[in-house]
């Protein structure tokens, strides 16, 4: 497994249910994925979340407590990042969505039981089950 890059994963969550975002084009329109992305050259995870919450939500993390980490895959090829996951338990702001995200939704236990909102396949296998045993959904 070849590792190239380091996404940050912004995990908000509010009555058992994860805030989730779609994309306005190319590959990220496909799906919904948690708030984040990739660690830019000179950046660490806490200035990159920073920038992509800003950038995409118009938030700004105040507490965030670092989850775990998974590896997925980039696209369809053999390339993989890795995914530090954030609890952002606090954020200064109102959400408003940036020109990047076309949508957000709550996304709940049952959303995942019943697999009908389609959701990056790295997540609903590693970042929801734990979620779930963690009981935080």
């Amino acid at each position: 497994m070849k590792i190239v890059r380091t996404r940050v994963s912004a995990l908000i969550i509010k009555d058992k249910k994860i805030l989730l975002v779609k994309g306005n084009e190319g590959f990220y329109k496909e799906f919904y994925f948690t708030p984040g992305g990739k660690v830019e050259t000179g950046e660490d995870d806490l200035m990159a979340m920073n920038r992509e919450l800003g950038e995409e939500m118009s938030i700004s993390p105040t507490t965030i407590e670092k989850y775990f980490s998974y590896e997925a895959r980039i696209g369809e090829g053999e390339q993989y990042q890795r995914v530090n996951c954030y609890l952002v338990k606090e954020f200064s702001g109102v959400i408003v969505l940036g020109a990047e995200i076309g949508e957000m939704l709550w996304y709940s236990k049952d959303d995942y039981t019943n697999n009908q909102i389609g959701v990056s396949e790295s997540m609903y296998q590693n970042l929801f089950p734990k979620l779930i045993k963690d009981e935080l959904i």
